[in-house]
């Protein structure tokens, strides 16, 4: 590139090496982006998109990758131009352990209630339960409402989605949270049996236990 001075060297480096940095990221290559890293790349470089390696290697899987950027010090709550984070990645593309790995590092889930909840009700019209595991494993409220105050509970409920109402009952979401037309996971349920049994087995663990003789 007919770089003659060390300030040309710099500026070649700071233009080139955040896409560099991230695509070798994207292919899960660890040698490379090491070297990279060596040759005066940094781990918290932003691509065009405001994404750095480790949004990339998170949202990718690659757990080898993810593990040398949080063992260096790479920031895990460095957010995108569309305001995701490496977590939110992660827990979008359900690698699990990656999740583990940056909730182990600090990471925290930065989402607004209504931004959960949009995310936990489109899992549960696509009947994805995997990805509502996803989100609970990155910290997610289950419980979270959207501007009506439905939960996914609601909405689970009211599509037969037994056995991801199963999943949520058994984490604690209440059955008789009311949105604001007064309906209750335990109302949407009309004559669901195989439901409503669950939603009186979420109510019975609300239940305090007997005293004592």
């Amino acid at each position: 590139m007919k770089a003659s001075t060390e300030a040309e060297i710099h500026l070649i480096k700071a233009s080139l090496f955040p896409c560099l940095m991230c695509s070798a990221a994207k292919e899960g290559n660890f040698q490379g982006i090491k070297k990279l890293k060596e040759d005066g790349g940094d781990y918290s470089m932003t691509d065009y998109d405001g994404r750095t390696p480790l949004h990339i290697a998170a949202a990718a899987g690659h757990e080898l990758l993810v593990e040398e950027m949080l063992l260096d010090g790479c920031p895990v709550h460095k957010k995108d131009h569309t305001g995701c984070t490496p977590l939110t990645e992660a827990i979008k593309n359900k690698h699990f352990q990656i999740i583990e790995m940056l909730r182990n590092a600090g990471a925290v889930l930065k989402c607004s209630q209504q931004q959960t909840c949009n995310e936990l009700m489109m899992n549960v019209v696509g009947n994805d339960l995997d990805a509502i595991t996803a989100w609970h494993a990155g910290g997610a409220d289950l419980d979270a409402s959207n501007y009506d105050g439905r939960t996914a509970l609601h909405i689970a409920v009211a599509r037969g989605a037994e056995d991801i109402v199963r999943f949520l009952i058994s984490q604690g979401c209440d059955p008789e949270r009311k949105d604001n037309f007064g309906r209750t996971p335990m109302s949407e349920a009309a004559e669901q049996e195989e439901i409503i049994e669950l939603l009186e087995w979420g109510l019975s663990m609300k239940d305090p236990p007997p005293n004592e003789t």
